[in-house]
C-alpha cells in the first residue's frame, strides 16, 4: 500500500511541480500602451528573389469560349516633315468576335529564370516565439529575367464572326519627344469582316514551330505591397503565410456574374482585357525568334522622361505609431503613372510623366493581437488624378475591375482546399482550414458594400452598386508549380510586362528556408489561392479595398498568470513532498 502510494506522490509531483513551469512561454516586452505587447522595428532593406525552371516536353493546353472585343495601338512609322515637325502614324485595330471557340496545345522545352533585388520599407512585429510578421512596401527594386523555349504548338480555332476596324492617324507633335502634340488627323480607316460561318462549321487549324530566346534587364518602382507573417497555431503546428498587392484587371463581365470568372491560370480567361499597372520602369529587352523575325533589342522607359530615382520624391512612408495596444503605418504613392494594356506588346508608349495616367495609391495598415489571435485591417486606396479621369473613364468604357490579392501558405500540417481552382461563386471571407480548425483568414465583407459610383455623364449623380468577392486556389507542391511563367500563361500574356512579379508571394518561403518543417525539402502543405474585389461597373472613379488579415495563435500567458502558474507549481511540490514525508514514516 505505501508503495502505491509512493508512486502516485511521484506522479503528482511530477503534475503539480514540473508542468506547470514547462507550461511558461517567453513573452514579448512589455509596452506603455499594450498588456500583451508586442516589438516593431522600421528600416529599408534589401531583398533578393529568384525562381528557375526548367521543361522538358512538357505540355500546357488552354480552352477558351465565349465572346471577346480588344483594342490596341501601335506606331507604324515616324519622320520630320518638311514643315519642321515630328510626324507619328499610329493604327488602332479594334477587333470583335462573336462566339469564339479557341482550344490551344503547346509542347514546350526550355527554361525560365528570374532575379530580382529590391529596396523595401519594412515593418518588423514579433510577440514572443509564436508569432512574427514582416510588412514590405516597395522603394525601387531591378530584376532580370529570360527565357528560352523550344516549342510545339498546335491550334484549333472555331469563329462564328468577326469584325475589325483598322484606324490610321497621323500625329504632329512639336518634337520627337513628342510631349506637345499639334495636331492628329484620320487618314485611313479599314472594315474587315473576317470568318463567317458557325463556331462548329469555320475551323481553323495551325501548327506552330518556334524557338524563342527572350531576356529583359530592368529597374522599376511601384506601389507594391508584401506581407510574411509567420505563427504557431493553437495546436502546435507551424505556418506561413504570404501576401502581395499591386496590379488590377479590366475584365468584361461575359457571364454577368459581377466578377472576373478566371482559374488559377489567372490570366488567361475569355474575361480578360487589360492590366492596369503603376510603374516608373527603365527596360532594356532583347529576344530573338530564329527565322521568324530579325533579332530585336529595344531600350526604353516609362514615362520617357522619369527614372526611377525620381520615384522617391512621390514616396511617403508613414513610420508606425504605437496607440491603445493598436501598431499603425502606412505608405503613400502620391501621382504615380500608371499604364493599362492587354496586348502582347514589349514596346512602351512613349509618353512623358505629364501626358501620362496617373493616380494616388494609399496603404494603411492597422495591428492588434489578444492572447491567441491577430489582426490586420489593410485599407487600399486608388484615386484617380483630375487630369486623368475623363481618358481612364473611357477606357474603362464597358469594362469592370477587379482588384486581386495573392496568398500562399506552408503549413506543418494539410491545409484544405477551401475554394476551387477556377472562381465560380460570390464569396467575401477566405477561410484556410488545418487538420483541426481555421488556423488564418481573410475577410473582404465590409466597408465597400454597397459601393458609391458618381456618374459623371448625368451631372455626377449618387448611383448604388453592389461589389462581389470570389476567389480561386489550388494545392501546390512546390512554388515553381504556382509560378507565373511565359509557359505556364497563354502565349498572348506571356510578356506583358512584368506579369511574373506576383510570384514574390512565394518569397515568404525565403523566411523559414532553414525551419525542418516548412522548408523547400520539407512534407510541408501549400496552397496558393487569388483572392478577388470586383466592381462590376466602375469608370475610373475612387475606390478602397479594406481586407482584414487574421490568424488564430498559440495562447500566450501573460506575465500575471505565468507568476501564478509558478506560484502555484512551488506550492504544489510543498505540499507534495511534506505529504510524502508524512506517508514514509
Amino acid at each position: 500500500m505505501k508503495r502505491t502510494i509512493k508512486i502516485a506522490l511521484i506522479v503528482l509531483v511530477c503534475v503539480c511541480g514540473v508542468m506547470p513551469t514547462g507550461m511558461i512561454a517567453p513573452v514579448a516586452a512589455q509596452s506603455q500602451d499594450s498588456g500583451l505587447g508586442f516589438e516593431f522595428s522600421s528600416d529599408i532593406v534589401t531583398k533578393t528573389f529568384s525562381m528557375y525552371k526548367e521543361y522538358n516536353n512538357e505540355t500546357f493546353s488552354y480552352k477558351y469560349n465565349g465572346v471577346s472585343f480588344h483594342e490596341f495601338t501601335w506606331i507604324y512609322n515616324t519622320y520630320w516633315g518638311e514643315d519642321g515637325y515630328f510626324h507619328v502614324i499610329e493604327i488602332t485595330d479594334e477587333s470583335e468576335i462573336i462566339q469564339f471557340n479557341h482550344e490551344y496545345n503547346t509542347t514546350v522545352s526550355g527554361y525560365f529564370r528570374t532575379e530580382m533585388t529590391l529596396d523595401m520599407y519594412e515593418v518588423k512585429i514579433t510577440f514572443g516565439d509564436s508569432y512574427e510578421m514582416r510588412f514590405y512596401a516597395l522603394k525601387n527594386g531591378s530584376f532580370f529575367t529570360e527565357y528560352y523555349q523550344d516549342y510545339r504548338g498546335n491550334s484549333i480555332y472555331r469563329f462564328d464572326i468577326i469584325y475589325t476596324t483598322y484606324t490610321t492617324v497621323e500625329k504632329i507633335y512639336l518634337n520627337e519627344n513628342m510631349e506637345t502634340l499639334l495636331s492628329e488627323e484620320i487618314i485611313d480607316v479599314e472594315e474587315d469582316v473576317g470568318w463567317g460561318g458557325t463556331p462548329d462549321e469555320d475551323i481553323r487549324v495551325r501548327d506552330d514551330f518556334r524557338v524563342f530566346y527572350y531576356n529583359q534587364t530592368a529597374s522599376f518602382a511601384a506601389p507594391l505591397v508584401m506581407i510574411n507573417q509567420m505563427f504557431i497555431t493553437p495546436n502546435g503546428q507551424k505556418v506561413a503565410w504570404g501576401e502581395f498587392m499591386w496590379e488590377m484587371i479590366a475584365f468584361n463581365d461575359n457571364n454577368n456574374d459581377g466578377y472576373y470568372s478566371a482559374d488559377t491560370n489567372f490570366y488567361d480567361d475569355p474575361e480578360f482585357e487589360e492590366k492596369i499597372l503603376p510603374y516608373i520602369l527603365d527596360s532594356y529587352v532583347y529576344y530573338d525568334t530564329p527565322g521568324d523575325e530579325p533579332i530585336r533589342e529595344i531600350d526604353q522607359s516609362f514615362p520617357n522622361d522619369m527614372s526611377v530615382a525620381d520615384a522617391s520624391s512621390l514616396i511617403n512612408f508613414k513610420k508606425p505609431t504605437l496607440s491603445n495596444g493598436t501598431l499603425s503605418w502606412g505608405v503613400d504613392y502620391t501621382h504615380f503613372p500608371l499604364i493599362a494594356n492587354g496586348t502582347f506588346a514589349l514596346i512602351l508608349p512613349e509618353i512623358s510623366y505629364a501626358d501620362s495616367l496617373k493616380a494616388d495609391y494609399s496603404f494603411d495598415f492597422e495591428f492588434f493581437l489578444n492572447e491567441d489571435d491577430t489582426q490586420l485591417d489593410i485599407t487600399s486606396g486608388f484615386t484617380l488624378t483630375n487630369s486623368s479621369q475623363t481618358e481612364f473613364a473611357m477606357l474603362m468604357d464597358g469594362m469592370s475591375l477587379c482588384v486581386p490579392q495573392y496568398s500562399y501558405l506552408l503549413s506543418s500540417m494539410k491545409i484544405d482546399q477551401q475554394f476551387s481552382d477556377a472562381i465560380t461563386r460570390k464569396q467575401e471571407v477566405f477561410e484556410f482550414e488545418g487538420e483541426k480548425g481555421i488556423v488564418c483568414e481573410i475577410d473582404m465583407s465590409g466597408l465597400k458594400e454597397p459601393y458609391t459610383l458618381y456618374n459623371h455623364s448625368d451631372e455626377n449623380k449618387a448611383l448604388i452598386y453592389d461589389c462581389v468577392g470570389a476567389g480561386v486556389s489550388k494545392i501546390i507542391t512546390t512554388p515553381m508549380q504556382g509560378a507565373i511563367t511565359p509557359a505556364t500563361t497563354d502565349y498572348t500574356h506571356s510578356f506583358e510586362h512584368m506579369t511574373f512579379l506576383p510570384n514574390l508571394v512565394f518569397s515568404v518561403g525565403d523566411l523559414v528556408q532553414d525551419d525542418p518543417l516548412l522548408r523547400e525539402s520539407s512534407n510541408a502543405s501549400r496552397l496558393l489561392s487569388i483572392e478577388t474585389k470586383n466592381y462590376p461597373i466602375w469608370s475610373g472613379n475612387s475606390f478602397y479595398h479594406d481586407p482584414s488579415l487574421k490568424v488564430d495563435l498559440a495562447p500566450q500567458l501573460p506575465l500575471l498568470e505565468i507568476g501564478i502558474v509558478l506560484i502555484c507549481g512551488v506550492i504544489g511540490i510543498s505540499a507534495v513532498a511534506l505529504l510524502y514525508r508524512k506517508f514514509k514514516k
